[in-house]
């Protein structure tokens, strides 16, 4: 749940007051001391730098195996902890040059669902545990929460053969809409 103060949209329940900033801050601490994680040496890219530049990137390299998952569907800790154990990539092998993992992380951290405060962002945090830290947009409470009457028999389906192929029954899934409204769930 949120809430507008002012201009900002703040998270309200689980995910909102002093403690979950407190973890926050110390999860991006704790990341940054990460071996291997990128980082951006103060003032070498501006915002929209990193936007325009770091989105083609990571659209790209990330988009050419599967769908390019949006940044806001995991917080910034999830992702640091990815480009982290790379090149390993979750069975596969995943080589991205030192100015990609910049490029790439910069934009994650930058629009995670715990950094930018977008609507699909806050619903993914409001539902994690402070100490959450998954590394699968299908892992979070969010996404079981918003796919909960989907039947086994569906998942399993050649058509959608697994929870991460987003595409299957969101029509506009590369494109980072997943309206209910735009859904068609095959069998």
């Amino acid at each position: 749940m949120t809430r507008a103060i002012g201009d900002r949209v703040v998270p309200v329940g689980r995910a909102a007051g002093p403690g979950w900033l407190l973890l926050a801050c110390l999860a991006a601490a704790s990341v940054a001391l990460l071996p291997g994680v990128p980082r951006l040496a103060a003032g070498e890219h501006g915002a929209a730098e990193i936007t325009a530049r770091s989105e083609g990137v990571w659209r790209v390299r990330c988009g050419s195996c599967h769908l390019a998952f949006a940044p806001e569907l995991l917080p910034r800790a999830s992702w640091m902890a990815l480009l982290a154990e790379l090149p390993a990539h979750f069975g596969s092998r995943v080589a991205l040059a030192h100015e990609e993992r910049v490029e790439v992380g910069a934009w994650l951290a930058h629009n995670a669902a715990d950094v930018r405060r977008s609507v699909t962002g806050l619903a993914v945090m409001e539902r994690m545990a402070l100490s959450d830290r998954p590394l699968r947009v299908t892992d979070t409470r969010w996404f079981r929460h918003r796919h909960n009457n989907i039947p086994r028999a569906t998942w399993s389906s050649p058509v959608v053969a697994s929870e991460a192929n987003c595409g299957a029954c969101h029509r506009d899934a590369s494109a980072g809409i997943f309206d209910e409204r735009s859904v068609a769930i095959p069998g």
